[in-house]
């Protein structure tokens, strides 16, 4: 499991990987922003992807926020107390902490959207 220490208000914050006995919750609770941002990696409405990225995940706050609490072990209240650097801090910590939570859930998602608009030939002749 990969940990990632960081000290915000003099405090340190043990950020982890999520574990295996979680992979149920964090699936139910992932779920909703991961089709979001599957997708947005195929939205074709003129503008680049990256535009829309913070939408998303406005969009999906409460979920991100209970991916967050879960990785960091505080709670909602103290997250959004954080100063803007300590948030962007946290931010990058659970992403790098969670990477393969990403990227395992993204490409099975990515696998199965591919498969079920008939696009998996086009990606793979790009």
């Amino acid at each position: 499991m990969k940990k990632i220490y960081l000290e915000i208000n003099s405090e340190r914050i043990n950020v982890r990987d999520f574990r295996i006995g979680e992979r149920k919750a964090v699936f139910a609770e992932a779920l909703p922003l991961m089709h979001a941002l599957r997708d947005l990696m195929f939205e074709r409405n003129g503008s680049p992807p990256f535009h829309r990225l913070n939408t998303v995940f406005e969009e999906h706050l409460d979920a991100y926020f209970a991916l967050l609490v879960r990785a960091c072990g505080r709670d909602r209240a103290w997250i959004e107390g954080l100063r803007e650097y300590e948030a962007v801090r946290l931010q990058r910590a659970f992403l790098a902490a969670s990477v393969r939570l990403w990227r395992w859930t993204l490409s099975v998602e990515l696998d199965d959207y591919l498969a079920r608009t008939g696009r998996a030939g086009q990606v793979l002749e790009a």
